[in-house]
């Protein structure tokens, strides 16, 4: 079977195109080295360790309930609820800890991925 250069060129770019696409939706905040090294290992697209207060905890469904400052550039100062990406990062915390967390923005949901108590 002949192919162009035409042809082969065309391929060679429909083949590149997810990888320009993906580019495309990257966050626009980049993450500095401090904020990198703040993140859970496996969490490589977590926002930077953030402050916040636990309100609520439901254990069984894997949702907290944080009150946290600015987010810059993500959200302002807010309390909202939040899945956790797994249940057992909740145990240890109770209403009221402070805590240290990160999120992860997982189908247009913001997904805790790490939380820590502060002591």
């Amino acid at each position: 079977m002949r192919y162009t250069l035409t042809s082969i060129l065309f391929m060679a770019g429909l083949a590149a195109f997810p990888a320009l696409a993906a580019e495309q939706h990257a966050p626009a905040q980049a993450m500095n080295h401090e904020a990198m090294q703040a993140m859970p290992q496996g969490a490589t697209h977590a926002m930077p360790m953030n402050d916040g207060v636990a309100k609520k905890l439901d254990v069984k469904n894997a949702r907290v309930t944080l009150q946290h400052g600015d987010i810059p550039g993500v959200m302002p100062a807010m309390t909202m609820g939040y899945r956790v990406g797994e249940a057992q990062q909740l145990k240890g915390i109770r209403v009221g800890d402070k805590v240290r967390f990160a999120m992860e923005k997982v189908n247009e949901e913001f997904v805790v991925v790490h939380i820590e108590t502060v002591k």
